[in-house]
């Protein structure tokens, strides 16, 4: 249904693919059901029947509502011209992102570059740039690292600008993408390491002239089967707990394995309301105050009063 629903799309044209309702329903595709088209031997002594068809119904009901949900705002009249900007301000843009969003890591290696590659490599957890469990003034330099998720989408626009670049900017751009794909890939978090490939390539496709569908397949295919792969990679990583000793145990690539996402939501089921009754005004509530920053409301509630994890 996903995929038809998208070819449906495509016939207003190869942009009008690359928008976040589009993307957002394939990768909750493929967070939740994907690895279930492979075999997961595991999974029938993980989660029971009844449970299962809970939590399937559920992670359904939720795409409904999202597919109806996108066409609830009105649309306006979408214009195909790419977005433009200055080179040398883009280029500002990217260093200005690149400075600020590993401060706190350089700050906490003394800006020695070997250094932190070095504890890059290290267990999860176990950098020296970590934040404590509560938020201190401090952890506002933490925070700046969220412009690194800028860092893709604004290189996916230079790439598909190239000629406006000079060698040296390109150099450079390739060097930060380097190490900012490296970092992604040794936390071990898939979800950050998508995001950044995603970003990327839907701004390369948004921001290059005349771009033909065979192009955008030839690009898109390689990387999604490239991205499952190192998807697969990453968990071998996270098992190994660090860079330095992947590789020394047995591995298995006999499956595709994301999270069981659905095993987990299918439990939650079982819990609420059975067992904890449902959190109700907690968690919108949770989602507005959660950007204040603890040092600026130091009593902050600390999370939920039945978090995830405890369920």
């Amino acid at each position: 249904a996903l995929a038809s629903a998208t070819a449906v799309e495509s016939f207003s044209g190869v942009r009008a693919l690359i928008r976040t309702d589009n993307l957002m329903l394939w990768v909750l595709y493929g967070l939740t059901f994907l690895e279930f088209l492979f075999p997961q031997p595991d999974v029938n002594a993980s989660v029971s029947v009844d449970a299962a068809t809970s939590g399937t119904g559920a992670v359904l009901l939720g795409f409904f509502g999202m597919v109806v949900g996108r066409h609830l705002i009105p649309t306006r009249s979408n214009s195909t011209v790419p977005v433009d900007f200055k080179p040398n301000h883009l280029f500002g843009l990217f260093f200005f992102a690149f400075f600020f969003g590993y401060l706190h890591i350089f700050i906490a290696v003394n800006f020695n570059l070997i250094e932190m590659i070095e504890q890059m490599a290290r267990p999860r957890f176990s950098q020296s740039w970590g934040r404590g469990r509560f938020g201190d003034v401090s952890a506002l330099v933490y925070e700046l690292s969220l412009l690194i998720y800028l860092l893709p989408p604004i290189a996916g626009f230079m790439f598909a600008r190239a000629r406006q670049f000079s060698a040296t900017q390109k150099l450079f751009v390739i060097l930060v993408l380097a190490l900012t794909f490296f970092y992604a890939f040794a936390a071990g978090t898939r979800n950050i390491l998508a995001t950044y490939v995603i970003a990327m390539f839907g701004s390369y496709v948004l921001s290059k002239p005349d771009l033909k569908l065979k192009r955008l397949l030839m690009i898109g295919i390689p990387l999604t089967a490239l991205l499952l792969l190192v998807s697969a990679l990453m968990l071998e990583v996270r098992s190994a707990l660090c860079i330095g000793s992947f590789g020394s145990g047995e591995r298995h690539f006999n499956t595709l394995y994301i999270d069981h996402n659905m095993v987990n939501i299918s439990n939650l089921t079982s819990v609420f309301p059975d067992v904890v009754d449902y959190l109700g005004l907690e968690i919108p509530y949770q989602s507005i105050i959660k950007p204040i920053p603890r040092a600026l409301w130091p009593g902050k509630p600390e999370g939920l009063s039945m978090s995830i994890e405890a369920a």
